[in-house]
């Protein structure tokens, strides 16, 4: 009996480490609303919101400050926009900001990232109108920092 409630115990151990750590990247971004509040929602959540009431989206979050540490998937470019697409149905726009190229030149597939930027919407440079992806924007107070 002891035995079986030490393996209970190591089970749930693990499984408490997995959730609070997660996997190294986070699903949800922090966001300071166009009305001050801090809020930590999902692309899916935004998306959501997006969907239901757009205007209510543009409202308070379009041009929001964000916060996300993400892992990087691919780089695509459309015209003269470069597109970091990251886990989780995000993607960071750059619209030529030459202070970035170098950095987003660095990146590999896989590579965690912090970004700080702003939110544009559900479609824009990087994302079809029927994209699953929340589109944000490299400002010129933005970081785009490389995790080691």
């Amino acid at each position: 009996m002891r035995k079986i409630n030490m393996k209970k115990n190591i089970f749930i151990t693990f499984a408490l480490i997995f959730l609070v750590t997660g996997c190294g990247t986070t699903n949800k971004a922090i966001i300071e609303t166009n009305e001050n509040k801090t809020v930590q929602l999902t692309s899916s959540e935004l998306i959501a919101i997006y969907d239901e009431n757009k205007v209510k989206f543009d409202t308070l979050y379009k041009s929001a400050q964000i916060d996300i540490t993400n892992e990087m998937e691919s780089i695509t470019s459309s015209g003269s926009v470069t597109c970091v697409h990251l886990k989780n149905n995000w993607v960071i726009a750059n619209h030529g900001n030459e202070s970035f190229n170098n950095k987003i030149a660095e990146l590999k597939k896989g590579d965690k990232i912090s970004f700080v930027g702003s939110i544009f919407s559900k479609s824009g440079y990087c994302t079809p109108s029927k994209s699953k992806e929340i589109e944000l924007n490299l400002e010129n107070y933005s970081t785009l920092e490389i995790i080691k």
